[in-house]
């Protein structure tokens, strides 16, 4: 058997080995390095969202961390740390799917806007105009891959929606308060007709549809402040002749004169209609029979002691005098009742001679 005899390397061979082992340290330092600066760069590119479970990509983007820097004292093959390294792209993959939904909401949250803004009223044409403007920029906007830069120009736009929603506040504000005034004023106005309509165009007082509205309000309510009230009606004695002889001028004047009378007896609260014709009902809220007869009494009187005068006529004065039914209201009583009793208690006094107060 022959034996070759190893011969001693030279010394510039030496030299070298080290020269490589110290360029191979270097290299494995720097892929190392690199390998520390992409998981670090790995960790600041994910997407901080709790749905993404962030937390666990950087607890095992450390732990990989960890497994690099002991790789050559473990002894572990590059494929088993590849396998420990495989939760990256599926994060990754993760990660995008979840920005392309991401992104698909926006343009949904942008179609909506869309189609709200044109379906708003033609008056805000140019807050429609101004929205659409904005809400274009915002699309084009969602195109950009560059998050941050998204996110920022979407927090400018919504700053100059905002403006442009409080300008329009601004102009509605306006507006409202404008037609406020003009609401106030037709509410004004139909209290105004209301009025009108409840009033006797000749003398000024309530007519039948604000007694009827009265006396009902009344018994619905059961009566009022003492739980009661009288009722009295009216009827000028003779008037007829009056309008006969001397025309409805005349009588016109007459009523109005009838009225001027009652009004300085009865009370403010009291309520005085045109029942129809020559025939006048009073409402005394709170009162009896007996206090509603006395009232009464002195209306008689204070019509028979007066000599109405009568301007471009024969006659100088004419003497009047007026009949009068009183009754009071009873509890659970119809107002069809109420008006008959008083018709009786009238025609009571039409019959005993008239210019007096029949009671029922």
């Amino acid at each position: 058997m022959l034996f070759r005899k190893r011969r001693d390397a030279p010394a510039g061979d030496d030299v070298n080995t080290e020269s490589q082992l110290a360029a191979c340290t270097a290299r494995e330092q720097a892929s190392r390095g690199l390998g520390d600066n992409l998981l670090t760069w790995l960790g600041q590119f994910a997407v901080d969202d709790a749905e993404l479970d962030i937390a666990s990509f950087h607890s095992g983007l450390e732990r990989l961390r960890t497994q690099l820097q002991r790789l050559e004292e473990s002894g572990r093959s590059l494929h088993a740390l590849r396998e420990e390294a495989a939760f990256i792209p599926e994060f990754i993959t993760r990660q995008q799917h979840y920005l392309r939904e991401l992104d698909g909401e926006l343009r949904m949250i942008v179609n909506i806007l869309t189609k709200a803004v044109v379906e708003m009223n033609s008056r805000n044409s140019a807050y429609n105009s101004t929205m659409l403007e904005q809400i274009e920029t915002m699309t084009a906007l969602g195109r950009l891959e560059d998050i941050r830069k998204l996110k920022s120009g979407l927090a400018l736009e919504i700053d100059q929606l905002r403006e442009t929603l409080r300008r329009k506040q601004e102009v509605e504000a306006s507006s409202i308060h404008g037609l406020a005034g003009q609401v106030e004023v037709l509410r004004n106005e139909l209290e105004v007709a209301q009025d009108e309509s409840r009033r006797d165009g000749l003398t000024g007082i309530y007519n039948r549809r604000a007694f009827d509205w009265f006396v009902g309000g009344l018994l619905e309510a059961g009566g009022s402040r003492k739980n009661g009230f009288a009722l009295l009606l009216l009827d000028l004695d003779n008037f007829k002749f009056v309008n006969d002889h001397y025309g409805h001028p005349v009588g016109d004047r007459v009523l109005l004169a009838l009225v001027a009378i009652c009004r300085n007896v009865i009370r403010s609260e009291d309520f005085f209609a045109r029942y129809g014709g020559d025939e006048f009902a009073l409402v005394f809220p709170g009162a009896s029979a007996r206090v509603a007869a006395r009232k009464g009494r002195q209306i008689c009187e204070a019509i028979s002691s007066t000599m109405f005068t009568v301007e471009d006529s024969s006659v100088d004065s004419l003497a009047l005098s007026v009949s009068i039914g009183v009754t009071a209201h009873k509890s659970g009583e119809s107002f069809a009742d109420l008006l008959k009793r008083a018709d009786s208690a009238l025609y009571k006094a039409k019959r005993e001679g008239k210019n007096r107060v029949g009671v029922e």
